[in-house]
């Protein structure tokens, strides 16, 4: 008998399990047997570990193993896809509340100037409320929506600002364009609505190429005037070009 397996009747049941979960005796014992199962499986004291080791619940249990982790991994796939795209969509609609705020001046300014303040009722002083003077309270006049000097220039304003820009961000996708893309996609371009925008503005307020009348009055109520319309288009193109670079 050699020494080690004299060594090994000696220990006690709890000992060598300790023994082999502390080490890599466990391992190389398992490899060991199954490297060498056709000439051990017949000796009578590792049949429990051979029947063991072919039943199909185990089999069965190793493929169930194997299946999940390759879910897992399709599922972690999908979840970085759609991470990905919430990302680049995140940064698409940061462009918008920027465009959004600057009509929302432009359409301000457009609308003070067209529907002026009226006087309604004056309030009287309350000294017990710390109103000392009457107070002269005045509302716009929506009469003003009514006539055709509040729709002509608004409608000119919305047609160079909103609109046509708004179209041709739809239906003209400079950003597909410009990657290279076969058949540009259909989707809002914030790029494309900067362009339109600033050639339009160029063209009706700049060149004063058209508009007439209703041209004097969007530019005089417009903040900055035309030069202000630019510089907003010009905002839009840069935003667009700057989305474009983050999702490459």
């Amino acid at each position: 008998m050699s020494t080690v397996a004299y060594w090994l009747q000696k220990q006690r049941k709890p000992d060598l399990q300790n023994l082999a979960a502390h080490t890599d005796l466990e391992v190389a014992l398992d490899d060991f047997l199954r490297t060498n199962q056709i000439s051990l499986q017949n000796d009578p004291q590792l049949s429990g570990f051979y029947k063991r080791l072919g039943s199909p619940v185990k089999r069965e249990s190793g493929g169930a193993t194997t299946t999940s982790l390759v879910e897992t991994v399709k599922k972690s796939g999908l979840s970085g896809t759609k991470q990905r795209r919430q990302t680049l969509k995140a940064r698409e609609e940061l462009e918008n509340p920027i465009q959004l705020i600057i009509l929302a001046i432009e359409a301000f300014g457009l609308f003070s100037h067209l529907v002026p303040l009226r006087h309604l009722t004056t309030l009287p002083a309350v000294p017990a409320l710390g109103l000392e003077h009457e107070i002269a309270l005045r509302l716009p006049d929506l009469f003003a929506l009514l006539t055709s000097d509040f729709w002509a220039p608004t409608g000119l304003w919305l047609g160079t600002s909103v609109l046509l820009p708004a179209c041709g961000a739809w239906f003209w996708n400079l950003r597909a364009a410009a990657a290279g893309e076969e058949g540009s996609p259909a989707g809002y371009d914030p790029v494309a609505f900067g362009v339109v925008k600033a050639l339009l503005g160029w063209i009706v307020y700049v060149r004063a190429g058209v508009g007439g009348e209703s041209r004097g009055v969007v530019e005089g109520s417009v903040p900055a005037g035309s030069a202000g319309m630019m510089v907003g288009a010009g905002v839009a193109v840069l935003g667009g070009l700057y989305e474009a670079v983050l999702s490459k």
